[in-house]
């Protein structure tokens, strides 16, 4: 009401921002028969009465927050956004870049070193029983630096007793 007041009708609803003065029109008569709707519903005491609907129509209130991002002081906000956004591409394909090497050798691992393993029963089936556990093994040992077993021993010597010279070069 204070807009059409300090605006004018034909501006509000007939004006560059039309849409907007249309939205906040309707969403302005939707909250006053919800505020109709509850008093009557509370006069009458009628607990099966459900106005779950207007629960709804309150988010698209917040769609009027959009029309906030328009004005100049959130104008860097907004490309810091757009930034932010266009970075996860480029996020996304080095993720995949760097994880195609722990992933592969985790593969290796599983099918070579687990797959003898028994389930709970030998150090092997904890480091390299699943490809997910292989995966976390070879990227503790690349990334973090941490290649060592549950009782402190290097994952390496283990690795060179078990599998020989080979092993261990496949391993480093």
């Amino acid at each position: 009401v204070c807009k059409i007041i300090l605006q004018g009708v034909r501006e509000v609803f007939g004006g560059r921002d039309w849409q907007w003065g249309w939205l906040e029109a309707i969403l302005v008569v939707v909250a006053w028969v919800e505020i109709t709707l509850a008093f009557i519903a509370g006069l009458e005491h009628q607990p099966g009465f459900n106005i779950s609907l207007f629960r709804v129509v309150r988010l698209v209130r917040l769609v009027r927050l959009l029309q906030a991002v328009r004005y100049e002081i959130f104008r860097d906000l907004l490309m810091m956004v757009r930034g932010a956004l266009g970075g996860l591409r480029t996020l996304m394909w080095s993720i995949v870049l760097l994880y195609l090497p722990v992933y592969s050798l985790a593969l290796f691992l599983r099918e070579t070193a687990g797959a003898g393993a028994r389930m709970g029963q030998d150090d092997e089936y904890f480091y390299y029983g699943t490809v997910a556990r292989a995966s976390f093994t070879v990227f503790r040992c690349i990334v973090a630096g941490d290649c060592s077993d549950k009782n402190g021993g290097s994952l390496s010597i283990t690795f060179l007793e078990e599998y020989g010279g080979g092993g261990i070069l496949m391993y480093s």
